[in-house]
């Protein structure tokens, strides 16, 4: 046979491989953990999401760690995405799929405050609940000024 040299090494291929077998093994030699359809592994983003199919799916809070990767796994029949830790295989959040795009899929697990109030008056509810159960005692005076500058 003849073959033509490399373009960039300028060596023959048959040339090179016979030179490298050598150092080749077999492939079963490695040890390959198996991956099934979990082969795409996906970060958790700072604030707990993961973006999977154009959506963002919750994970709970305090899940994001420097280098934490999942694995999303679909069950078509029940119509749920889990997302499932790469490492521990530690299950994180079951959703329902969803088709759609650009969606936050999953309750946020943070306690949000009421919206209907201010800021202030939700401090003032505090400071009030607060003195009330202090008063009793008498022993810790609060008094709260805020400025109310625009």
């Amino acid at each position: 046979m003849k073959f033509a040299k490399h373009g960039t090494t300028y060596q023959r291929p048959d040339e090179v491989f016979a030179l490298e077998r050598e150092y080749l093994v077999p492939l079963s030699e490695y040890s390959f953990k198996a991956t099934d359809d979990y082969s795409i592994d996906y970060p958790v983003r700072k604030d707990n999401l993961v973006l999977y199919q154009g959506n963002r799916y919750r994970v709970p809070v305090d899940t994001y760690h420097q280098g934490v990767r999942v694995y999303i796994v679909i069950d078509e029949e029940a119509g749920k995405v889990s997302i499932t830790d790469t490492v521990t295989g530690e299950i994180y959040a079951t959703h329902p799929v969803c088709h759609e795009k650009g969606k936050i899929i999953g309750h946020s697990q943070r306690s949000e405050r009421d919206k209907s109030k201010t800021v202030i008056e939700h401090l003032y509810s505090i400071i009030y609940s607060y003195q009330s159960i202090t008063s009793k005692n008498s022993s810790i005076l609060l008094t709260f000024r805020p400025s109310m500058s625009s």
